[in-house]
Formats: C-alpha cells, structure tokens, sequence
C-alpha cells in the first residue's frame, strides 16, 4: 500500500519562513509594474527636463563617464534603501513604494530617451538604460525582496526566525556583485560604446 513517502523526502520539506519568502518577489512585482505604466505614460507625453530624468541616476551619463564611485552609488543605492527600510516595521509599506519608485524612474528614463523615435534614441535607451538593469534590476529585486521578508518577519511572534535567517547575508555578496558590474560598465564599457552610435 502506497503510504506517501515520497513527500518525506527532504527536497519536499519546506519551513513556512522558505515559503513566505518565496512568496514575496511577486507582490513585489505588482507595484513595480504599477511605477513602470506609470512613468512610460510621464516619460512619454510629458516634458522632463534632463536634469531630472539624469538625476534618476539610471541614464548612464551620457555625455561622458561617470566616476567609478558615484557609478557604485548610483548601482548601489536602491539595494542600500531597501535594507535600511528592513530595519523597521513601516518598511512593510515603505518597501513596496521603493519598488514603485523604481520601477517609474526606470520606465520614465526609457521614454524620455527614446522619445525623438530615432534609430540613435533606441540605441542610446538599450546602452544606457537596457544593457545596465540586466545587472541592477536583479540586485535590487533580490535586495527588496531580502527586505520584506526582514521587515515583515518583525510583525510575527517567531522573530528568532528572521534574525537567524537574515537572507542579506546569503545575498551580500552576489548583490555586491550585480552593483559592481553595473558601476564598470557605466563608467569604463558605456562611454566606449556610445562612440559608436
């Protein structure tokens, strides 16, 4: 008789921490995508002075390179946020509204480059702004998503739980990572590039 015991298995043992974190990236992703709607639709029929759309840090200067470090800070910034946010219990609301603020400052940034609807502005967006979030986006998904599971960890009884099982110490370094290519490619590929357009 066929008593299940392939679900003792332990692959199929999951802690109810596993999956409430595993669970996050997707709710994550709903304000995200609300700020991406949001600032395709400001990028592209509204005026934003270049000062402003620069100062989202997510055009990759383009008249020439940035600094190495201001490049770092620029990457690092957004994971930097979501961690402090973690610190606390409004970082249950206050995360989410980071993911938003991302989302609208990326999406604001591609339409407001590529709206002269030129060959040249395609290109100068993919250089920019396209090729750079393959290295930031993760590192700020994985930072806000470490954040949330932080800070809502700190509304349950079990909060042994969350300071055993910090996941920012899992994902330091990978997060380090994703920032630091990020910061070379602004600073020392995307100049490099941007001759060629």
């Amino acid at each position: 008789m066929f008593h299940f015991t392939a679900f003792r298995i332990p692959l199929f043992r999951f802690s109810a921490g596993s999956l409430r974190h595993a669970a996050l990236p997707p709710l994550l992703s709903i304000p995200f995508l609300a700020g991406l709607s949001f600032g395709s639709v400001i990028g592209l029929f509204a005026e934003i002075p270049q000062g402003m759309v620069s100062s989202f840090g997510l055009v990759a200067h383009s008249e020439n390179g940035a600094s190495f470090l201001h490049a770092v800070w620029t990457s690092c910034r957004f994971p930097l946020f979501a961690a402090l946010l973690s610190s606390s219990v409004l970082g249950v609301v206050l995360i989410p509204l980071l993911s938003a603020l991302r989302g609208f400052s990326f999406a604001c940034s591609v339409a407001a480059v590529i709206r002269p609807c030129s060959t040249s502005s395609l290109f100068l967006a993919l250089l920019s702004i396209g090729l750079p979030a393959l290295f930031s986006l993760p590192a700020f998904f994985i930072a806000e998503a470490d954040a949330l599971f932080v800070s809502s960890s700190f509304l349950s009884r079990d909060r042994s739980v969350a300071l055993r099982e910090i996941p920012f110490i899992r994902h330091f370094l990978f997060i380090l990572l994703l920032c630091t290519a990020d910061a070379v490619y602004v600073s020392f590929l995307f100049p490099l590039l941007r001759t060629l357009i």
